[in-house]
């Protein structure tokens, strides 16, 4: 970075007025290691040209307010950080958990978790997160602020209900202290609040379980096969039941 500007107010002197100002820039309280101390005459604003700043690196301005007798006093700023680089992009999952859900029931909540942004120059300042259909977009929620956690969560009203059936996806910003900032986006999640659905009634399968009328248990195998609308998955499952027989039969 080539330029960087300055601003100071509040010297003032009950006897005689302030006849000028000097500046001076260096990467300590006091110092002149960047910029050589110079006259700006009464102006109490300076723009540094063609100075080549460096990022990651704290500089401190100096002020040195002078009277008519030639008598001065000096204040120093608090320091600037020059950072012109976004923060390094983390991880969002959808959800609160400790791992990234697919699907939730729940059509008034959102809740995401992220790790791994970090900013070596400057220091993250705040995250924002939003809502969208597509990953960026925001038209399910618009951006919401979240300080510096990694997690957010938010419960909607009825009139704000999750969408069933569609992809939605989280998209977390990292802002440092200069502004400059970073996204990214969680892999999405769709809403399924259905029950899944008994396509295929259960049934013993032929030669594999023996009914009848034993002291003993007997292991009949059955098969079924549930569907669930909202994911469009079928499943197959195998199901063991242990038969305690008695004297009448089963």
């Amino acid at each position: 970075m080539e330029d960087m500007g300055a601003h100071w107010e509040g010297f003032s002197d009950p006897h005689s007025t302030v006849s000028h100002f000097l500046v001076k820039v260096g990467t300590c309280p006091g110092c002149e290691d960047t910029v050589a101390e110079f006259d700006t005459g009464a102006s109490t604003d300076v723009v540094f040209h063609h100075i080549m700043f460096a990022e990651g690196v704290r500089y401190y301005v100096t002020v040195t307010a002078c009277n008519m007798a030639g008598l001065c006093s000096s204040a120093t700023s608090d320091g600037v950080i020059l950072d012109e680089s976004p923060p390094v992009p983390g991880s969002v999952m959808d959800g609160t958990q400790d791992r990234d859900s697919q699907y939730q029931a729940s059509r008034t909540f959102l809740g995401c978790k992220w790790h791994g942004f970090q900013d070596t120059e400057s220091g993250l300042d705040h995250y924002e997160w939003q809502v969208g259909t597509t990953p960026g977009d925001n038209d399910i929620l618009s951006s919401q602020h979240a300080a510096l956690k990694e997690v957010a969560f938010l419960t909607l009203n009825e009139s704000q209900m999750l969408p069933i059936g569609n992809k939605m996806y989280i998209t977390v910003t990292a802002f440092n202290r200069a502004g400059v900032f970073t996204t990214s986006t969680s892999n999405g999640f769709i809403i399924d609040n259905s029950a899944p659905e008994v396509v295929k009634t259960p049934a013993i399968v032929e030669g594999q379980g023996v009914l009848g009328c034993h002291d003993a248990d007997q292991s009949v195998h059955c098969e079924g096969q549930l569907g669930g609308e909202g994911r469009g998955v079928f499943h197959r499952e195998a199901v063991h039941l242990n038969l305690l027989s008695s004297a009448r039969g089963v």
